[in-house]
């Protein structure tokens, strides 16, 4: 027991020196850190030999570990030096971009500016607008293209045939249309009136067809379009007699008709001056050819009463038509024949044509 008690006060002491050692060597440590200084300049090779600092470390795994890791230390301190370079020049080349920046916003610097970016619209060239002047002029002297005659604008009369509204309404609409836009510009010089005769018969034949329904030849695409035809004529009988109500209120004087249908007096002596000798075995082709005759017989008369007043002169008439056999009866008489397409395109290329030169004037 003696024993025992004397060995623990020196046990005890000798773990307060070695504690008291511990802390003296952190204590120098601390003391150490804090002596280091930090460069900003990268860690090369040269840096270190002129601070003193020894490369080289202890050999702990042979003798050519201390060689491998020089060897490593001088490689990272070349390519941190290389990086420092491309840094350097990087830095350098935006601060002149940014020289350049400061020169054009304060023109009282010394630094040169770059001449700053028109977005004006450039003017032509003198050479340029002498060609383009010379080609006005040429074309002034030239004149390829008069302006239309006032004196006579021509009327166009087309006599259209049954066909016409059961095989082609879509296209019949089309030639309406291009009636409505004379219509509408009839106040310009340039505008051509077109007036639209619907002869006698067709208002029979469109009545059958309408009423005939199905059969066995047919599935009712006949009916419908007949059906859908007199809707479409009706209508425009309507809306002219509207519009010739409206301008009768207004400026006291009739507009003119763009559609028009054939009376049955009318037809009547039409076939008796045309159809006597054959009125018995005539079939509805031989009185819309006989309508046509007589439209192109007023025509004449018209015409030539106009060349000794100053009225307005008329263009012509035209057959409208898809039937071959009446066509060839029509051109037979002398009468121009066209399908409703051709008329239609023909007309309004023509109305372009007229505006486009009286615009020139």
């Amino acid at each position: 027991m003696n024993s025992a008690s004397s060995e623990e006060p020196g046990a005890i002491s000798a773990n307060k020196a070695g504690e008291i050692d511990s802390e003296s060597a952190f204590e120098q440590f601390l003391a150490d850190v804090d002596a280091l200084t930090i460069s900003t300049e990268p860690t090369t090779a040269a840096n270190c030999e002129k601070d003193g600092v020894s490369v080289r470390r202890r050999d702990r795994s042979g003798k050519g570990a201390n060689a491998r890791a020089k060897q490593v230390v001088v490689a990272r301190a070349d390519e941190g030096q290389q990086s420092w370079q491309q840094f350097c020049e990087k830095n350098e080349k935006s601060d002149t971009k940014c020289s350049t920046n400061i020169a054009i916003a304060n023109p009282e610097s010394k630094v040169p500016s770059r001449k700053p970016v028109s977005f004006a619209i450039k003017k032509k060239s003198k050479k340029s607008k002498r060609g383009t002047r010379g080609a006005i002029e040429k074309s002034t002297k030239v004149d390829p293209h008069p302006p239309p005659s006032t004196f006579k604008r021509p009327c166009w009369v087309a006599v259209v045939d049954t066909c016409c509204f059961l095989d082609r309404v879509n296209v019949m609409e089309s030639v309406l249309d291009v009636v409505h836009f004379a219509v509408h510009n009839q106040h310009h010089d340039w505008a051509e009136r077109i007036e639209v005769v619907v002869p006698y018969k067709v208002w029979g034949e469109l009545d059958y067809q309408s009423k005939l329904g199905r059969s066995a030849q047919d599935d009712g695409t006949a009916s419908y379009r007949a059906r859908r035809a007199i809707r479409m004529l009706e209508s425009e009988l309507q809306l002219q007699s509207d519009r010739a109500k409206l301008y009768l209120r207004n400026q006291g004087d009739c507009v003119k008709e763009h559609i028009r249908t054939q009376t049955l007096e009318s037809m009547n002596d039409a076939a008796e001056q045309y159809l006597a000798p054959l009125a018995s075995e005539a079939n509805n082709d031989d009185h819309i050819l006989a309508c046509a005759l007589a439209e192109q017989q007023s025509i004449q008369c018209s015409r030539a009463s106009d060349l000794s007043s100053s009225h307005v002169g008329v263009g012509g008439l035209v057959l409208l038509t898809v039937d071959r056999n009446l066509s060839c009866k029509a051109l037979a008489n002398h009468l121009t024949v066209k399908n409703p397409l051709e008329f239609a395109t023909c007309h309004r290329r023509r109305m372009n044509s007229l505006k486009a030169r009286s615009q020139h004037v």
